[in-house]
């Protein structure tokens, strides 16, 4: 399985949070926020504008975890771009190019998010 890089675990040491300036992390996950109202413009952050910012500075794959609809949304760099890597819910098996050791479903995430 995947780990945070050495690069990664000095800069932590000095600060908890990953930056856009620092050397990408192999894996970012999103978790959406609950919309509100049908013009709350999260979804926009969410799925677009994340997106192209992760993309922009190199990170290798990047998921979008939506409690709400209870799916896993996983994209994959190739090249400068993100590829669909799919979209998971209920008792499919998330599949992280990053990751490859994990053995998740969707059901299994957000039922533990209930406790």
């Amino acid at each position: 399985m995947s780990r945070l890089s050495a690069e990664h675990v000095a800069l932590l040491a000095r600060r908890n949070t990953i930056r856009l300036t620092m050397p990408p992390p192999l894996v970012v996950i999103e978790v959406v926020s609950p919309v509100v109202s049908p013009r709350e413009l999260q979804w926009q952050q969410d799925y677009v504008a994340k997106r192209m910012q992760y993309q922009d500075v190199g990170i290798p794959e990047y998921w979008v975890v939506n409690p709400q609809a209870q799916t896993v949304l996983i994209l994959a760099l190739e090249g400068d771009t993100f590829s669909e890597i799919g979209v998971f819910s209920g008792e499919d098996q998330v599949r992280s190019r990053q990751l490859t050791d994990l053995s998740l479903t969707p059901n299994a995430l957000f039922a533990a998010g209930a406790d």
